[in-house]
């Protein structure tokens, strides 16, 4: 039997909210180190240097969903874990959730990046291979720092330079992707408020979409002070952008920024993908919307569309299940990690 090493801790990630005014909670968002030494596997047939390509290992920066209101535990830990299991250095990113605001956790997992890049020694990672898993909202949150990364906005907040935000590559489970046609409501409205909604609740096709309780929660009833504050953020932070580098235009407004189908550009990295045919809470057109995306931007992308599946599967083993009717176990999905450990070595 292996000895336990090292002992998971956590590491505080402040950003610059006063920047945005987009925190709105005292929430502190956190990285947890899931190193394979302290998962007890540190052993003779050990899978610790299985990936190190003679640089070190890659890392992978986990971000759980949860429609920007929660954390799934079944899209956390255990998914952080396999990936350490598997040779790689992982990362669980805590981030922040409804009330904050857009680019609270934009910003977090920003800073997450820049972490794991200025301590890759410590952690024997390949500082070129940094890579953001996200499932969901937490998809969404992946996508996005793929998509924005080299933002003006970010770097320069952050104290950096644009190429330590860089992700080598993005992993999104069935993501949210768009604020138009087949979104998940309850995640742009977490994420921007219900205020800054109000074109997609008007449109023909959220007419049919069914608001689950919370509903009340997420609009926070914000005073017209407020509003006025929220407006002017998001307007500097539009007017921030850069034509040059192929950034949005200033008339565009802030459900467009986050509809992340309209982001990708050639700065955003390979990515690899997977979601279910069947999944009704976040629909695959979703996902098809950001691979048609990438393809045009002849970024290469791996894609699996699974036949049959509910949302939220994560890894969709027995392990982990949650429900009775053993709805969350799939043989068929279960595949996805090990293709995507694949697709990870050929970065």
């Amino acid at each position: 039997m292996c000895k336990q090493i090292e002992a998971r801790r956590k590491i505080a990630i402040k950003v610059p909210y006063e920047k945005f005014q987009c925190k709105k909670d005292n929430f502190t968002a956190t990285l947890t180190v899931v190193n394979e030494k302290e998962e007890n596997h540190l052993c003779k047939t050990s899978n610790y240097n299985r990936m190190n390509d003679g640089k070190g290992r890659p890392a992978v920066i986990v971000c759980p969903g949860g429609a920007y209101f929660f954390k799934c535990d079944r899209e956390g830990m255990p998914v952080a874990k396999a990936f350490a299991k598997a040779g790689a250095a992982a990362f669980l990113l805590d981030y922040s959730v409804t009330p904050n605001r857009f680019p609270a956790a934009l910003l977090e997992v920003a800073q997450s990046i820049l972490y794991v890049r200025q301590h890759a020694a410590q952690y024997n990672i390949n500082p070129d291979k940094i890579i953001v898993c996200g499932f969901s909202a937490g998809g969404h949150l992946a996508a996005t720092i793929g998509a924005m990364w080299h933002q003006p906005f970010l770097w320069k907040a952050l104290q950096t330079t644009r190429e330590m935000l860089r992700p080598q590559g993005i992993i999104l489970g069935y993501p949210v992707i768009t604020t138009g046609e087949n979104t998940h409501i309850d995640s742009c409205i977490n994420l921007l408020g219900y205020e800054n909604c109000t074109d997609l609740l008007e449109s023909d096709w959220a007419a049919g979409y069914w608001l689950n309780g919370e509903m009340t929660q997420t609009q926070n009833c914000w005073n017209e002070q407020e509003q006025w504050e929220l407006k002017k953020r998001y307007d500097e932070l539009l007017t921030d952008y850069e034509k040059k580098e192929g950034d949005l235009q200033e008339s565009l407004n802030i459900l467009k920024v986050v509809s992340i189908e309209g982001q990708i550009t050639a700065n955003t990295p390979p990515a690899f993908i997977w979601t279910t045919f069947d999944d009704d809470l976040v629909p695959m057109e979703n996902s098809m919307l950001f691979v048609e995306a990438m393809r045009k931007e002849n970024i290469p992308v791996e894609f699996h569309l699974f036949p049959h599946g509910i949302h939220g599967l994560s890894l969709a083993t027995e392990d982990i299940s949650a429900m009775p009717d053993r709805q969350d176990i799939s043989l068929t999905v279960q595949a996805w990690f090990s293709m995507a450990l694949g697709w990870m070595e050929s970065l």
